[in-house]
């Protein structure tokens, strides 16, 4: 385990770290009128950021193991293992892109994500959002 070294001041403490950050006046009351009655404010913020840790990490180790796959294919012999593998990742990427969409993401801004992460559509090429219509209807 690596170890953390933090400077202890006044917006510091042994287990956490004070940010000051200015939320817009619209975004608070977005904010407000969706979150439950029950909820601070700040264990929504801590929330909505912890998911969003979550969401760029799967989508980081979903691209890193897709490129890893480019690199598998030099050294190795047996076609079929890589031909496995090769479909395994582009299950991961289907069911992701399926995800977001159906999480209510547009066609254009899932391609965007997915170029944004550097991976590649199933023909080696950019994502487009005719692509990733295609991907979610099953054209």
């Amino acid at each position: 385990m690596d170890k953390i070294f933090i400077v202890l001041n006044t917006n510091t403490n042994k287990k956490s770290s004070k940010k000051n950050i200015r939320f817009e006046h619209e975004l608070i009351m977005e904010i407000e009128a969706i979150k439950a009655k029950g909820v601070s404010f700040s264990a929504w913020v801590k929330q909505a950021c912890n998911e969003k840790v979550i969401q760029e990490k799967n989508n980081r180790e979903m691209c890193a193991h897709s490129k890893n796959l480019d690199l598998l294919s030099v050294g190795i012999a047996d076609k079929s293992q890589v031909d496995a593998q090769a479909t395994e990742t582009n299950c991961t990427i289907v069911v992701q892109v399926k995800l977001w969409h159906s999480q209510g993401m547009f066609h254009q801004q899932i391609a965007d994500r997915l170029n944004n992460i550097g991976c590649l559509n199933l023909e080696g090429k950019k994502w487009s959002r005719v692509a990733v219509r295609r991907l979610v209807t099953g054209e």
